[in-house]
């Protein structure tokens, strides 16, 4: 999911004129290499909460900074990145309640004598938990 929404946003701000490129929105809004989507997307993985963070960051600097501007497109821009960032800000919040999750599931399993080494992902602690 998370790896749309950073095609998601690299897409707009593409179509406004803010990056031009994949490389420039990786290196430039996510603090990432040039190639990071085309990594997460190989490995088939979401990118990481801090890189959501910098690039939430990034969005509401940049909307304020529109936002103090007396040009009436700079206020539209502000906009589309007020409402890029809530986008960015609802799928840490999903990571964080996602992570919580897993960490009250580790410790249930933990409490039954499994060793944690051995758990790999949430459908193996689910499916001990349902013996």
């Amino acid at each position: 999911m998370s790896i749309r929404l950073l095609e998601h946003l690299r897409d707009e701000l593409i179509a406004t004129g803010i990056v031009q490129n994949t490389p420039e929105f990786c290196r430039s809004w996510l603090g990432r290499s040039e190639g990071y989507i085309r990594v997460l997307r190989y490995n088939r993985i979401d990118p990481s909460v801090e890189t959501l963070a910098i690039c939430s960051n990034k969005l509401g600097h940049y909307a304020a900074r529109l936002n103090g501007s007396d040009a009436n497109n700079h206020k539209a821009w502000a906009l589309k990145l007020i409402n890029l960032k809530a986008l960015c800000d609802s799928a840490i919040s999903r990571q964080a309640e996602a992570g919580t999750f897993q960490m009250f599931l580790l410790s249930l399993v933990d409490d039954k004598g499994v060793d944690i080494a051995h758990v790999e992902s949430h459908s193996i602690i689910q499916s001990t938990l349902v013996r």
